[in-house]
């Protein structure tokens, strides 16, 4: 929980202030690919 605050701020600093919201965005888009992908294997398994 302390990591991502420090991340943040280092490149809030370094790289400008869209830069966090930038990197944020693209690993929920990450997430949900990897959503997607999990959910659609599960879909021929059956239980």
């Amino acid at each position: 929980m302390i990591v991502g605050p420090i991340v943040s701020g280092r490149m809030w600093d370094v790289y400008g202030h869209h830069a966090p919201f930038l990197l944020s965005g693209s690993v929920l888009v990450v997430l949900l690919v990897l959503q997607m992908f999990i959910s659609i294997g599960k879909k021929g398994v059956v239980r």
